[in-house]
């Protein structure tokens, strides 16, 4: 009984710390996004947070860390939308409805992550942290090009990956004006880059397709 009474104060410390690191973390990402990495300081992150300079260095000890940590942690966002879906669940669907069950959770996403766009241009990442976005994004790739291939079983796997990354490449060409944007602006770019996904799709799955 004694041993568990004396771990309870170092659990709870443990606990407001965590929230502390989330906290910061959360103004950062508004500070980020409102005026971009190289204009946000460690003391307008601290004010966003309500808290001193002096406590945020307890936690992060400057902004480059704070960038990697949020990064870090939208990777961890992006393989979980990856991971709740496999090609059987998507494979069938009508053609508008399987782009729009690929892309719809990455708006949402994008819309629950207001710096990802921002820190990903500016932000002057670690080495760990940018490893870790291109092996999320080759992972994505991947699974597109089997979808794609399972699809239409007519396609090489070459084609397939290619179909793959093509579709990739369209999708972050619209990032940053679906970031930028706000309002019907916003949904007519959402909804533009669904239908050149679409137009794309039909092309490319079609038995008429020219090879890649």
């Amino acid at each position: 009984m004694n041993k568990v009474k004396l771990l309870k104060p170092e659990r709870r410390r443990q606990a407001r710390g965590q929230q502390r690191i989330e906290s910061l973390l959360k103004a950062a990402e508004t500070v980020f996004s409102r005026v971009g990495y190289h204009e946000a300081t460690t003391n307008s992150i601290a004010a966003e947070a309500s808290v001193s300079p002096a406590t945020l260095y307890q936690f992060f000890q400057n902004k480059e860390d704070m960038a990697n940590a949020l990064v870090a942690g939208y990777s961890r966002k992006l393989v979980e939308i990856h991971a709740s879906r496999g090609v059987e669940q998507l494979v069938d669907l009508p053609l508008p409805a399987m782009v729009a069950a690929l892309i719809d959770p990455m708006l949402v996403f994008l819309e629950e992550s207001p710096a990802f766009q921002t820190l990903l241009l500016q932000a002057p990442l670690s080495a760990e942290v940018r490893n870790e976005k291109h092996a999320l994004a080759d992972k994505f790739e991947l699974f597109l090009s089997q979808l794609f291939k399972a699809r239409a079983p007519h396609l090489s796997t070459s084609q397939a990956k290619w179909i793959g990354q093509v579709f990739f490449v369209i999708y972050k060409g619209f990032l940053p004006d679906i970031t930028a944007s706000s309002g019907t602006n916003k949904k007519k770019f959402r909804e533009a880059l669904k239908l050149v996904l679409l137009e794309y799709l039909k092309s490319a799955l079609s038995k008429n397709a020219q090879p890649h």
